[in-house]
């Protein structure tokens, strides 16, 4: 773990994992997408109670009259009450409310996959915040790697002064100083960029430590080769189960659509009633009382012109969706393979850059002991360390494509949200 404070309210450790798992947890945007999810559910309840719960409805009213008669003056006043409640239950729709439940079911699981996916024009998913975290993550990862280059680049020429025998030589030194310096503030002006942009991505304070390229590298696993990533990816990748629910939603909708008038499809209601009323007047004897009790139970069906038309529209829409999903597998397994060849080249470019970052400070070091010797000279250790700094630069690019390619690989196949913390199951 490398240590940095450009900060005073730091948290405590946190891997990429870690923060990936936080940020699911106190992002407000994948708050704001889990509670649309949950209110879609409450709706589904809502519409099974519905579909399949009897009504109840009640009522009372009560009314005052007065008359006059114009020829006597004489009045006549009333009062008239009732009350009255009734049930009544759809006992059968030909399965419609049936198929309504279930494409709103399947609706519901289509969103919560997009909310996973990257590859959607809804913002905020989870994928773009995971990626958007990995990202800040590994600038602030760079910058403190930067940094320690900086420092180590700066004791060599703290090494180097005393043998700098000429004034070009002093004046090199002095200027690779102050080349360190300017370096040093930009770096450190990057990294409080990206810790506000941590902070509003993860929503959670700054951590005190992150991890190194090796260790971010080691934490994403991926499987072994492009097919059993590919197998993987067609239980888990959101893209996938997306475009899979899309076939799954429109078979819905065609089996709805035959059904509009299939002889299955008829209705068959009943209900009770019953109700009370009574009332009277200012004339002697006007009083009254009456109840009534009734129920009822009736069969009917509809016939939709052009229903034909409908099906046969949803029939190719159908069509339609199956050939989506499948050039959404074929292109995820063409993808993955060439993901595969890609992360072959970038280990071996990572590693190749390491071991010639190492072999040349091997070299700085051993031309700063012999200075004294004068077996070196500084122009010779200049000149290494020049070549040092550009094996740093493409070391540390080749380790971040690498990373770059196994979260890109581990998104893709959906088990970067499987991820709690630490390793994937």
């Amino acid at each position: 773990m490398v240590v940095f404070s450009f900060n005073h309210s730091f948290a405590q450790s946190v891997s990429l994992p870690e923060a990936i798992r936080i940020a699911f947890e106190k992002n407000q945007n994948t708050q704001a997408n889990d509670q649309q999810l949950l209110a879609t559910l409450e709706d589904i309840k809502g519409l099974t109670y519905s579909a399949y719960s009897p009504r109840f409805s009640t009522g009372v009213s009560q009314s005052w009259s007065q008359r006059e008669d114009l020829l006597d003056s004489s009045r006549t006043t009333g009062r008239t009450y009732s009350a009255y409640a009734s049930i009544s239950w759809n006992i059968y729709r030909g399965f419609q409310d049936q198929f309504r439940i279930r494409k709103a079911m399947c609706g519901y699981k289509r969103t919560e996959a997009i909310y996973n996916s990257t590859d959607t024009q809804i913002p905020d998913t989870k994928g773009q915040i995971a990626q958007a975290v990995a990202g800040v993550y590994m600038v602030m990862v760079g910058n403190i790697s930067a940094l320690e280059f900086n420092e180590k680049k700066r004791k060599f020429l703290e090494k180097m002064e005393s043998f700098a025998a000429t004034a070009i030589e002093k004046s090199q030194i002095q200027n690779a100083k102050a080349d360190i310096q300017i370096q040093v503030g930009q770096l450190v002006s990057s990294q409080r960029i990206a810790e506000n942009n941590y902070r509003k991505v993860v929503n959670d304070q700054v951590p005190n430590s992150l991890d190194k390229f090796d260790q971010v590298i080691s934490d994403i696993e991926i499987p072994s080769d492009y097919m059993e990533a590919y197998a993987i990816a067609t239980q888990k990748s959101p893209d996938l189960k997306t475009a899979e629910l899309g076939v799954e939603c429109q078979q819905l909708a065609y089996e709805s659509s035959k059904n509009e008038n299939s002889w299955k499809n008829f209705s068959v209601d009943a209900s009770l009633n019953a109700s009370r009323s009574g009332g009277r007047s200012s004339l002697p004897g006007s009083e009254f009382r009456g109840a009534n009790y009734g129920g009822s139970i009736s069969l009917s069906k509809t016939w939709v012109p052009g229903m034909k038309n409908y099906e046969a529209g949803d029939a190719l829409r159908l069509l339609s969706e199956k050939n989506r999903y499948e050039a959404k597998l074929r292109s995820a397994k063409v993808n993955l393979e060439n993901s595969y060849i890609k992360l072959a080249d970038l280990v071996s470019s990572a590693l190749a850059y390491q071991q010639g970052y190492a072999t040349v400070e091997s070299q700085v070091e051993e031309a700063i002991s012999n200075l004294s010797s004068q077996q070196a000279t500084v122009s010779q250790v200049f000149e290494l360390l020049g070549s040092l700094e550009g094996r740093f630069w493409n070391m540390t690019g080749a380790k971040s494509n690498l990373i770059d390619r196994k979260f890109s690989i581990q998104r893709e196949i959906g088990t970067l949200f499987d991820r709690t913390i630490g390793k994937a199951p």
